[in-house]
């Protein structure tokens, strides 16, 4: 069983060095449980209206999963193997202290990972827990937000060239009332 000291162990900042290889099933099934309890935390893709089809994150599976494998197989060092590894030991040991939900600790509890308390100063990556944070829920998160989450934490396509004209969307003051024209038959 993986305990506290564990995840509370100190590391350098950097990533945590391993060679690069193909992740087994149940470390990809791992990372995936990860990666849905990112969408249950923030309450993401759930149907807002009828129009709306992703219901949840199981439609991004490919794109997550292709994300993963290229980060895990990359020829360039350091893979990210030793930080999956890493994250999967985490939760485990999160886990099995049986404190509340082991994902909302990982994501919420600045004091697990050492998130300093100032947003605008650089939180230390000092644990392995911090390590799990940074590494792979943040980027996980950005894969979400890449690949179809854009709409889903409110964002939107800007008023410019791409996004139409802004014209179209000012509301009207008064309705327009045609007036007759002197001489003009209408």
């Amino acid at each position: 069983m993986i305990s506290r000291a564990y995840y509370t162990e100190p590391l350098p900042a950097s990533l945590i060095y391993s060679e690069p290889r193909a992740l087994a099933a149940s470390e990809i099934d791992a990372l995936w449980e990860i990666f849905t309890a990112i969408n249950r935390a923030w309450s993401l893709f759930h149907t807002r209206d009828p129009a709306h089809t992703v219901l949840d994150a199981s439609n991004l599976r490919s794109t997550w999963l292709e994300f993963v494998r290229l980060r895990a197989e990359s020829t360039s060092q350091p893979s990210y193997v030793g930080e999956y590894e890493n994250a999967i030991r985490v939760v485990a040991a999160l886990r099995a202290e049986g404190d509340g939900d082991p994902f909302e600790r990982l994501f919420f509890d600045r004091d697990l990972v050492g998130a300093s308390p100032n947003a605008h100063e650089a939180a230390p990556m000092s644990t392995r827990a911090a390590h799990a944070k940074d590494y792979v829920v943040d980027e996980f998160i950005s894969v979400m937000v890449i690949a179809s989450g854009f709409k889903e934490f409110g964002g939107r396509n800007y008023n410019g060239f791409l996004g139409g004209s802004r014209f179209n969307r000012v509301t009207k003051i008064a309705a327009h009332v045609d007036l007759p024209i002197p001489g003009v038959r209408s």
